[in-house]
């Protein structure tokens, strides 16, 4: 099976179901943030605020062909990991990419005041927040959406709920 890996918006859990997916499947955990932070010495908020967004993606694609080496594990990806058609590709040769789908509501309520979030960080209202992760959906949907197993978390889910739907599916 290779490698598990987790995709999603902003919110959508892929680093708590990330970890408890790892823990039931006996398997390394990583998080591609978390590696991300230990590689460039800088928070990912630091990142954006003095190089870009251009320059933490490329921050990010390093950081994932370091989290490549590994070849049984289970890895939460960024929630923008995969616009970059390289990534995307790396991912799907390596292993299972799942796509943990959540409402928009539910996605607001988890972010809250967006703080260490870059791309919605400063957004003060409610409606803010929502409309940019709606854009930020609409622009990533297809390649979430070409995940090979979609799971919906977020909704009456449990976080076990959700990682016994990833764990049937992946085991199919």
């Amino acid at each position: 099976m290779g490698i598990v890996f987790l995709t999603g918006m902003p919110g959508s859990g892929k680093s708590s179901a990330g970890r408890e997916l790892a823990r039931v499947m006996a398997r390394p955990f990583c998080d591609l943030d978390e590696l991300i932070v230990e590689q460039a010495k800088l928070t990912i908020p630091e990142i954006f605020s003095s190089r870009g967004e251009s320059a933490f993606r490329a921050v990010e694609t390093a950081a994932l062909e370091t989290a490549l080496e590994r070849t049984e594990a289970v890895i939460a990806l960024g929630g923008g990991t995969l616009i970059a058609p390289h990534n995307l590709e790396l991912v799907r040769d390596r292993g299972v990419l799942v796509y943990l789908a959540a409402p928009i509501e539910v996605l607001c309520r988890r972010l809250g005041t967006a703080s260490g979030r870059p791309l919605v960080e400063g957004l003060v209202s409610g409606d803010d927040i929502r409309r940019k992760l709606e854009a930020l959906w609409r622009a990533r949907r297809a390649t979430y959406e070409s995940a090979h197993v979609v799971v919906w978390s977020g909704t009456t889910s449990s976080l076990e709920q959700v990682v016994k739907q990833i764990s049937e599916r992946i085991l199919k």
